[in-house]
């Protein structure tokens, strides 16, 4: 078992070592206006997210459940949702890989704050394995990825409009494609944070014998659902676009952001035996 936690570790920085690695000819590429550098960054992202499942495979291996207890295996697993969707993403719209210019140091410094927290195996606990738990994860990670690739396109919205004359963002997405896609971005996420509140609840019914207990994590991921419900709202039925919509994205993610790097440390919560 020791070969083998010291074996995921390995496979762990490596994948951050990638990560770092697809990063830089994609911000070279777009400082130095060389355009054939950022598929090579693609290809070793694509080598990073390859190497990444390995890590899952392993951890699974180890821990015996899905890499969704601490903090360790959350910011990677989360990483590497966000990472499939941003790859996907680019394959559907060539003109979002040049946003891996964000996406990637993101994701690096996202999988750094995990790798600096308890990497302990953490048993689950048999009260609390049930498909619902699948969902769950599974959907807040969805939800996740889907999140930060509204806000890196909102960022590269704002300083498309602020940099109009720049040569480093005339590569950046047409806003009228970038407000597009920023809208099915946050639909898809929005989606997902809705099943994913309705099956945490079901689960914790489940586990703790209540649908909903104003736990501090659930009432952060509720008052991030509704502040998404109002930019969905305000999107879809009050026509919100432009500047408007573009600060509401960046804005709207930092209550998620808040959810996952304040509230577990600064409340004590029944997900703090996760960390």
């Amino acid at each position: 078992m020791t070969g083998l936690i010291t074996y995921q570790r390995v496979i762990f920085w490596g994948v951050i070592f990638l990560y770092l690695a697809s990063w830089l000819p994609i911000m070279f590429g777009v400082i130095f206006d060389k355009e054939r550098w950022i598929p090579m960054g693609v290809r070793l992202s694509i080598a990073g997210v390859a190497l990444h499942l390995v890590w899952v495979a392993v951890r699974w291996v180890q821990v015996k459940h899905g890499p969704y207890i601490n903090l360790y295996e959350v910011a990677s697993s989360n990483s590497i949702i966000a990472m499939i969707i941003f790859l996907l993403a680019q394959w559907k719209y060539p003109k979002v890989r040049i946003l891996g210019i964000f996406i990637l140091p993101t994701v690096f410094l996202f999988m750094g704050f995990g790798a600096l927290s308890v990497k302990d195996p953490v048993a689950l606990s048999p009260m609390l394995d049930s498909s619902w738990l699948v969902v769950h994860v599974l959907t807040a990670k969805l939800t996740f990825g889907s999140y930060l690739i509204s806000c890196v396109l909102a960022a590269a919205y704002i300083m498309k409009e602020k940099g109009r004359d720049s040569r480093l963002l005339r590569r950046f997405p047409v806003n009228p494609v970038n407000e597009e896609l920023n809208r099915k971005f946050v639909t898809l996420g929005f989606l997902n944070h809705t099943v994913m509140l309705v099956s945490g609840s079901v689960w914790a019914n489940v586990a703790f014998g209540s649908y909903w207990s104003w736990d501090p994590i659930e009432t952060w991921s509720l008052i991030s659902w509704l502040t998404y419900g109002i930019f969905y709202h305000l999107i879809t039925i009050h026509g919100w676009k432009g500047n408007r919509m573009a600060w509401m994205s960046v804005a709207a993610l930092g209550s998620v952001l808040f959810a996952f790097f304040c509230v577990p440390y600064i409340f004590v919560n029944s997900h703090n035996i996760f960390l």
